[in-house]
């Protein structure tokens, strides 16, 4: 993790961030997306980008709201409830956007922003999950201009972990990702697989810089468990 000189950089490419070049869900161009009404800034001088040379786990969990909620069958539940889109977000899309105001990176000294997956069409978005974990991973572009993922996500051997969760008409989940730095300067996106349609849906573009460890898909995070055999991400 780089010391508080390095949230300078950190906080430049959170002012990079562009919102109006939006992927849709078939992967084409759609210009205009977005969020209407952007978050208020909070002041990060004092937290830190995160600077790593290997592979986070996707950490992106989410639920149902309570009229679509099914119950457990044994996996886990996320507390991370759907909220209403009041008119904050471009209508008639199911998309992948990340907020341009820096925001806290959890219970860390760390910087992150915002990123939502909204549903302002007028149907139900249903989602196969992993305990509550959405299928959504973290890509740059590579020194060949291919896109490459930077996290993972981990397996369950437990059956029970496999579900669906629904995102109604005119809701939207939020999560905070954190703002890397490193020594090679990139472009970052989110891509979303897992829906029941089977389309993907693949986010906004940021810049940003990484290290190139990140892109290795040998080097993982790890397990988070503990060592715990009852953990059905311990293998």
């Amino acid at each position: 993790m780089k010391k508080k000189s390095k949230i300078v950089t950190g906080i430049l490419f959170l002012s990079l961030f562009t919102l109006v070049a939006c992927k849709d869900s078939t992967g084409s161009s759609t210009t205009g997306e977005g969020i209407v009404s952007p978050g208020e800034a909070i002041d990060v001088s004092d937290f830190d980008s995160l600077d790593i040379d290997y592979q986070l786990q996707g950490e992106c969990y989410a639920f149902s709201s309570e009229k679509n909620e099914q119950p457990s069958n044994g996996e886990w539940h996320s507390p991370n409830r759907p909220l209403k889109t009041n008119g904050r977000f471009t209508k008639g899309k199911l998309y992948l956007v990340a907020e341009e105001q820096p925001v806290k990176y959890g219970d860390t000294d760390l910087v992150g922003y915002k990123l939502y997956l909204v549903n302002t069409t007028n149907k139900k978005a249903v989602f196969w999950v992993q305990d509550s974990r959405l299928s959504i991973i973290t890509e740059v572009v590579d020194e060949y201009g291919n896109w490459k993922p930077i996290t993972y996500l981990p397996s369950s051997f437990c059956g029970n972990s496999y579900h669906t969760i629904t995102l109604d008409k005119n809701e939207y989940w939020e999560f905070v990702q954190p703002v890397y730095t490193g020594e090679f300067e990139t472009k970052l996106r989110y891509r979303l697989d897992g829906q029941e349609d089977g389309q993907i849906i693949i986010s906004n573009e940021i810049a940003t810089q990484i290290n190139p460890g990140q892109m290795n898909p040998e080097r993982k995070e790890g397990n988070r468990g503990g060592g715990n055999l009852m953990d059905p991400y311990s293998l």
